[in-house]
């Protein structure tokens, strides 16, 4: 499966960053850095993502921190841009700054399909890319290959590094009950 839980995760993420270009570095990078739902990921406008990468940069920074709201269940979360995700996420807007928005025939299916902003691509059109990455980069599946298992290897990879059930669900922003809210104050810094 992609990726999976094994040790050979890594190097399946690996071979299909090998294989891929800009755009899709600055999405397996971006994906893998925040472990967002993908709808929450494809919300993400130019203005937001090139801000902060620009703080990064100005501030010679490796790591860039921001606080959202994750819709599904209102719950805060703490997005993080790693410093592959800032070197990729930099090198896709610099490159795509003058590029125009594709044209797309609009019809039943896909009319209410949201669309990328800064990558101007649909969650079908993610999967597709992820699927092409993956064969292009000769790894063997075993399940389907899709966004959202990125969401659970950055779970996976959170806890294996030690992080708390609280700390976790912070950055994926799942709810965490108030009771216990009002001892976690110092969460943030924690992560």
């Amino acid at each position: 499966s992609f990726p999976t839980r094994r040790s050979s995760d890594l190097g399946d993420l690996s071979k299909m960053f090998d294989v891929a270009c800009t755009k899709e570095k600055a999405i397996l990078s971006l994906g893998c850095s925040l472990g967002w739902e993908i709808s929450a990921f494809l919300e993400l406008t130019r203005e937001f993502l090139q801000s902060h990468v620009n703080r990064a940069r100005s501030e010679n920074q490796k790591f860039v921190y921001f606080i959202s709201q994750r819709r599904k269940t209102g719950a805060a979360r703490l997005g993080v841009l790693n410093p592959t995700a800032i070197e990729w996420v930099g090198k896709w807007l610099d490159e795509s700054q003058d590029m125009q928005k594709r044209k797309r025939k609009q019809n039943r299916k896909t009319r209410d399909h949201l669309e990328s902003e800064v990558f101007d691509i649909t969650e079908g059109g993610v999967n597709k890319m992820l699927r092409r990455l993956a064969k292009d980069a000769q790894i063997v599946k075993t399940g389907r290959v899709h966004f959202h298992r990125l969401r659970g290897w950055v779970m996976s990879g959170l806890s294996r590094a030690g992080f708390n059930e609280f700390q976790i669900k912070y950055v994926m922003g799942k709810a965490i009950p108030l009771a216990d809210m009002t001892y976690l104050q110092t969460l943030q810094q924690e992560i």
